[in-house]
């Protein structure tokens, strides 16, 4: 059974409302007797956690998310998954091929009128990861900013999107500082006047 402790690290950086694929290498079983039987299985506390993350699409490599042959778990599973919004995708191959952690995923269903469910085509897409945007992203998701400062007496700029100041004082930093949202100082090209105000400051 899998739990939210064997997520490790993801279960940490996972963004809200992203789709979660589980690589258990179970499809290399497919023809084996266990395949069906002793399969790796979601537990309720995963599959709550699911919802409560608002997790798109759950993608798991065994034929079915539950014990197939406990009728009990099955439903249980599946109430909590499919009334909590999540799309439920089964018998998922070649996830040991992808190589990076995010991918966009593509799934496409066959069309059945009055269908609860159908085979599909699952695609992965690896792309590279845009870093700046990702640090952005987190920033805004536990509401917390970087500004920078900067002794470029050519005014206020950005790089990256991110605010420079290059006219500061210890009062506007010890105002930011004491502002409800979390900021990151990162001082750049610092001359050695500066310095020494930072020296003030930081005593």
């Amino acid at each position: 059974m899998i739990f939210v402790a064997d997520l490790g690290e993801i279960a940490q950086k996972f963004k809200e409302g992203d789709s979660l694929l589980l690589r258990t290498d179970w499809s290399k079983r497919l023809g084996t007797e266990g395949y069906h039987n002793d399969l790796p299985r979601i537990s309720a506390e995963l599959a709550n956690w699911c919802v409560e993350k608002k997790v798109q699409i759950l993608g798991v490599e065994p034929p079915s998310v539950a014990d197939v042959n406990n009728l009990p778990e099955v439903t249980e599973i599946h109430h909590i998954l499919l009334r909590g919004g999540i799309l439920i995708v089964e018998g998922l191959i070649n996830l040991d091929v992808i190589e990076k952690q995010y991918v966009e995923l593509i799934a496409l269903p066959l069309k059945i009128k009055k269908g609860d469910g159908a085979p599909c085509r699952v695609i992965a897409i690896e792309k590279e990861v845009d870093l700046i945007a990702e640090i952005h992203a987190e920033l805004k998701r536990q509401n917390k900013s970087i500004i920078i400062l900067d002794d470029d007496p050519t005014g206020t700029q950005t790089v990256h999107s991110v605010p420079i100041l290059t006219t500061w004082t210890q009062a506007v930093i010890q105002k930011k500082l004491a502002a409800e949202t979390p900021v990151f100082f990162h001082i750049n090209k610092f001359s050695q006047s500066y310095c020494r105000r930072s020296q003030s400051f930081r005593s």
